[in-house]
């Protein structure tokens, strides 16, 4: 098989001397050049467009017999390639699987060590070191137990509360009487606690008994109660203090910051952006194969549809939740809209990243310099900036 089938260079000398019309496989066979090994998608995408633009130009009627021969080498050479790429994704993606697997099970041997080590730990020691993965791991819940006594009542948190849990508090504080499990996440600057009934006043009993046990006084939500935290180095607030404060939160949210207030709108504009770059290269696609057979013609716009699966994941949600939160009348609800905000924005980030299409887009040989995958990253990252203002 000639070495040089699946090249440019090939190709357009047989263009020369066969004098054949060109219908976009010279520019197919560059791009597939360039493309990365390991860009296994991108790669079957390329090769397919091979296949397709030589089939179509294999059809041409009076085509030269040397032009036709050339074509049938790169058809063949183009299946061979097709299926090479199916076994290297295939290859790579077992072995990609296989190191999530080892990192998972490094992971639970990880956890598992640090459990026993802290099955031998003291009360104060295990308690702190929950409450500090906990915040440090947002979105898992963590399992908390409590134990009812006085002067103060005992609380565990632990990914899974088991008996030793339940004796180390007896312990603790002298008391068998437990209530309900609940789960405990960090949202918002605050311990969340969750429980199917939430007792009244539990909030500051919990606040009070971490105080007592470990000297630290952390922000505690549990249902609609709240007990902050204090300050480090901050007295309490007198009465007045307090009833200026609770002045100052019911005259609603602070007015948005400069970067908030336009955010909505800036994505609005990039997806603007997205959408006229798609369009500029359909159209150089529809100019550039204007003159093929329906059938080809066909298939070509079946695939461009494709697109505009880019603009239906990066959708205007983002823009319609920055909306609320800049306008949130309180700063509660503005803080709870911006939950929704980041999300969103996590997943638009994750898209980009991964979506093979953009990168095919961005490196099109139809000269439409689109830039897609910077100037995406680069208003997601100041969305990004504008939401921590």
């Amino acid at each position: 098989m000639n070495a040089n089938v699946l090249t440019e260079k090939g190709w357009r000398d047989t263009i020369k001397e066969c004098k054949v019309k060109e219908n976009g496989l010279q520019r197919a066979l560059a791009n597939y050049e360039k493309l990365e090994e390991e860009k296994y998608e991108e790669r079957a995408k390329a090769i397919s467009l091979v296949c397709q633009l030589a089939n179509a130009l294999k059809k041409v009627k009076g085509l030269a017999e040397d032009a036709v021969d050339y074509l049938e080498e790169v058809l063949d050479a183009a299946e061979t390639e097709k299926a090479g790429i199916t076994k290297e994704q295939a290859a790579a993606d077992k072995a990609e699987e296989a190191k999530k697997k080892e990192a998972a099970k490094q992971a639970a041997d990880g956890d598992e060590d640090e459990d026993e080590e802290e099955e031998d730990a003291d009360y104060k020691t295990k308690l702190l070191a929950a409450f500090q993965k906990a915040k440090g791991n947002k979105s898992m819940a963590f399992q908390f137990i409590v134990c009812d006594a006085k002067p103060h009542c005992g609380l565990m948190l632990a990914k899974k509360i088991g008996p030793k849990h339940k004796q180390q508090l007896s312990e603790v504080t002298g008391s068998k009487r437990f209530l309900h499990l609940g789960t405990c996440q960090f949202e918002n600057g605050k311990f969340v606690f969750a429980m199917e009934k939430p007792v009244a006043g539990l909030a500051r009993k919990l606040q009070d008994s971490i105080k007592n046990f470990t000297g630290k006084k952390l922000p505690i939500k549990v249902g609609t109660e709240t007990a902050e935290a204090e300050e480090e180095g901050a007295a309490a607030a007198s009465p007045t203090q307090a009833a200026a404060g609770a002045a100052a939160s019911a005259a609603g949210a602070k007015p948005p910051s400069p970067a908030l207030a336009k955010a909505p709108n800036d994505w609005r504009q990039a997806r603007n952006n997205i959408e006229k770059s798609i369009t500029q290269m359909k159209t150089a696609i529809r100019k550039e194969f204007a003159g093929e057979a329906p059938e080809l013609i066909a298939d070509i716009e079946k695939n461009m549809s494709k697109l505009d699966g880019i603009l239906d994941k990066l959708d205007a949600r983002l823009a319609d939740s920055l909306d609320k939160a800049r306008s949130a009348k309180d700063a509660a609800a503005r803080a709870a809209e911006l939950r929704n905000s980041k999300t969103l924005l996590a997943d638009y980030i994750k898209f980009v990243k991964a979506e093979p299409l953009i990168a095919h887009i961005d490196s099109n040989p139809f000269g439409v310099k689109t830039n897609l995958k910077q100037s995406l990253t680069t208003s997601l990252t100041e969305l990004a900036r504008a939401m921590a203002a």
